[in-house]
This record gives C-alpha cells, structure tokens and sequence, in this order.
C-alpha cells in the first residue's frame, strides 16, 4: 500500500471528513442547524471513505507521487474543498430557513468562502510548483487545473463588494449555493476526461 499519505482517495476522504467534522463542531455553537448539516455531510465523507478502504487497491505508487508536495498539495485543496462545500450548505440552509439573523449568516459565510478561496489559491500555486518539478512547466490547461481556478474565480467573485451578491443576501445565498457544482466538476467530473492528472 502506498506509504504517503494523503496518495489515496480513502486517505483524501478520511482528512476531509476530519476538516468537515472540525468547522461543523465550531459552527454549531452559534448555529445548530448548519452545523447539523456540517456534521452529516462529514458522515457521509466518512462512510464513502470506509467503504473504498476497505477493498484497496494495491498498487505501487507512481513515482511522480511519491513526494512530500503530494500531502501538502492535496491537504490545502481539500480544506479550501471543504470550507467552500460547507459554505454552500449553509447558504442552501439559510435559504431553506428563510434565516433572520442575516448579519451572522452573511458574516461566516462570507468568512468561510475568504478563506476556503486563499486555501485554493495556495494549493493552486503549490501544484504549479510541483508540476514544474514533475513535467517541466506550471501550467498546463489540464482539465484538474482548469476547474479549480475556475472554482476559485466562481467563489471569489461574490466576495468583492462591487458585485450586486454584496449587497443582496438572498443572491449571494443562491450563488454560493450553486457555486458548489464547480466543486463537484473539479473533484469528480473531470475523471472522464483526457487527464494528466488521471494516474491510472
């Protein structure tokens, strides 16, 4: 089995689940339902992530893998992941709910998504890095690295003040809401395609 960590999907769902768990518990002091959400969205991070431990497959690790810029890479995308997927539940909920307290919602999901955006820019950046050390440029246009700047742009642009979501709670809500399909796209949707981040 592979010996570095984060080189799994079991391995990347298991530290997604623990981030998901861990913002969950402190959101739900203030708010119980987002964190209710929080906390079963971390369960069923967590089942799918015991389900495919438990038939590994065990194959040698890629040498492009084997690299300490695999765990950092990984851990900083599926923090910025989890943070932007929890701030669309909370605004699918806060919209569910029709929330009053709009000032508290507004403020942590604003805040989730800020940091959620710099945790995808810093993963962003630390995979160019590794990909001018493993094939020899930074950028690519691959379809991994397309979508995740495309996730990072979509979430970012509600964040500036310039922009009718700043002004209007209820759009802003929808629009992170719907935002979260990029998420999906970038983590699972391009699988189907041409990739080199396929490593099958």
């Amino acid at each position: 089995s592979p010996s570095t960590p984060m080189a799994s999907s079991p391995d990347i769902m298991f530290f997604t689940a623990v981030i998901v768990a861990l913002i969950s518990s402190r959101i739900s002091r203030s708010d119980f339902l987002s964190g209710s959400c929080g906390i079963a969205a971390c369960g069923a991070l967590a089942t799918v992530a015991w389900l495919g431990s438990r038939s590994p497959q065990l194959t040698p690790l890629m040498p492009v893998l084997a690299t300490p810029w695999l765990s950092v890479h990984v851990s900083l995308l599926m923090a910025a992941y989890a943070l932007l997927g929890l701030s669309s539940i909370i605004s699918l909920a806060a919209l569910i709910r029709k929330e009053h307290d709009t000032k508290a919602t507004n403020r942590l999901i604003r805040g989730m998504t800020g940091c959620g955006v710099y945790l995808l820019g810093a993963g962003i950046w630390i995979g160019a890095m590794w990909a001018n050390v493993s094939w020899g440029r930074y950028w690519s246009w691959d379809p991994k690295e397309t979508w995740a700047l495309v996730t990072m742009t979509l979430y970012a642009i509600p964040l500036h003040k310039t922009t009718i979501f700043y002004k209007k709670e209820s759009l802003f809500y929808i629009y992170v809401a719907a935002a979260s399909l990029s998420i999906a796209m970038t983590y699972a949707g391009v699988n189907y395609l041409p990739s080199l981040h396929a490593y099958r």
